[in-house]
């Protein structure tokens, strides 16, 4: 009965193992996605130009226009 005692007992240590790397890759991969989908320089110029033609078209307001803008300039950038 010891015997498989303590083998339950490492069964559930490496258990616990696998769960933390399992963890951590899962948490790696988040934060890779997350920073992919952190809009770079070029995309907010590019959402910048969209706007204003929008804008321009009478598509958005000057107000809408000028709220995005702010958003899209005050954007921090890691890079």
């Amino acid at each position: 009965m010891l015997f498989v005692q303590s083998d339950v007992v490492l069964i559930n240590l490496f258990m616990d193992d696998y769960v933390w790397i399992a963890a951590i890759v899962c948490f790696t991969i988040y934060q890779v996605m997350a920073l992919r989908s952190r809009p770079t320089r070029r995309n907010r110029y590019e959402d910048l130009k969209t706007l204003h033609e929008l804008c321009e078209k009478g598509a958005i307001t000057k107000q809408e226009f000028e709220t995005k803008k702010e958003e899209i300039l005050n954007w921090e950038d890691d890079t």
